[in-house]
């Protein structure tokens, strides 16, 4: 809640001109976005220059008089929007680096790396969700990795809190279904 306080006061000082409010825009998002971006590129290089850019659009957006109601989900739908032309002016997709990938999941939680078995489980999941859909993947990331609400999910995936959560609903039932078929194939 303090943060979207926060973040609200923090756009009023952008819209009148206030460069560093926008400084602490970046400094609060830059981690959760560029892990965003990473997890969906898998390229460290592609990821840090598409999270740059996300910043550039933000600013441009915010300063070109339109209206931001939440920073936050702003952020992540220009982030997912960017990836989307990613892969459509790239026509191919990247194989998913597993060692990068570990280290991102590690900086979200420390102890995980002094866990053996669950280094089982996060490959397991890595392999499941890089195999389902976009939209899947997007839903699953957004909400368990990055921790955002059904409302913020909405409004980054431009459809509404029911789609999200029957979406989200689907997207689960997938990953396990992807689970268990590679299970099967060991």
């Amino acid at each position: 809640m303090k943060r979207k306080i926060t973040d609200k006061f923090l756009l009023l000082k952008i819209q009148s001109g206030d460069p560093e409010a926008f400084a602490q825009i970046y400094d609060g998002y830059i981690d959760d976005i560029y892990r965003f971006v990473f997890y969906k590129v898998s390229h460290q290089h592609e990821a840090e220059d598409l999270s740059s850019e996300v910043f550039l659009k933000t600013w441009a957006y915010i300063k070109g008089g339109n209206s931001v109601k939440n920073v936050r989900a702003l952020l992540y739908r220009i982030a997912r929007n960017l990836v989307i032309d990613y892969y459509r002016t790239n026509k191919k997709r990247t194989a998913v680096n597993y060692e990068d990938l570990s280290e991102i999941l590690a900086s979200k939680d420390p102890h995980l790396d002094e866990e053996i078995s669950f280094d089982e489980l996060r490959l397991l999941l890595e392999k499941g969700i890089y195999s389902l859909t976009e939209d899947y993947r997007d839903i699953i990331l957004l909400r368990y990795v990055e921790g955002l609400t059904i409302q913020e999910i909405s409004e980054i995936m431009d459809r509404t809190k029911g789609a999200c959560r029957v979406l989200l609903h689907r997207a689960i039932k997938a990953l396990k279904l992807a689970i268990r078929k590679d299970q099967d194939l060991e």
